[in-house]
C-alpha cells in the first residue's frame, strides 16, 4: 500500500527544517504500474492467513447493503447488526435533537 501512495502522492522527506514533506513521484502514474504493483500485493497474500468470507456473511452483508442503498442510509458495507443498531439510534435521536431546535429558533425569531 505504501508503494501505491507513492506512487500517487510521491516519497516523504524530511527537510532541513525537520518537517516531513512530499517530494512530487518521479515519474506519472501508468496503467501498468499500478496493475504490477496490484498484482505484487495480491500474490504476495497467502491464502490461509486471507480466507474469503463465508458464504452466509457475505449474503447478509449484500443484503444490509442493499437494504442501505434503498433507505438513503450511507452505512459501512461489513457493520454487524449491533453497530446498525446504535447507527439507527443514534440517527433518531440526532434527527429528534435537530427538529427541537429548528422549532424552538422559529419560536423565538417569530
Amino acid at each position: 500500500m505504501l508503494e501505491l501512495y507513492t506512487l500517487f502522492l510521491g516519497s516523504r522527506e524530511e527537510g532541513p527544517d525537520g518537517y516531513v514533506r512530499l517530494r512530487a513521484p518521479a515519474q506519472p502514474v501508468t496503467h501498468d504500474k499500478m496493475l504490477s504493483i496490484l498484482h505484487r500485493i495480491r500474490d504476495g497474500v497467502h491464502p490461509t492467513e486471507d480466507t474469503y468470507p463465508a458464504e452466509e456473511v457475505r449474503l447478509n452483508a449484500r443484503d444490509r447493503y442493499n437494504h442501505s442503498l434503498k433507505s438513503g442510509n450511507h452505512i459501512q458495507l461489513m457493520e454487524d447488526e449491533e453497530g446498525l443498531k446504535k447507527l439507527r439510534s443514534k440517527r433518531a435521536s440526532d434527527s429528534e435533537g435537530l427538529l427541537t431546535r429548528a422549532s424552538k429558533r422559529a419560536r423565538t425569531v417569530g
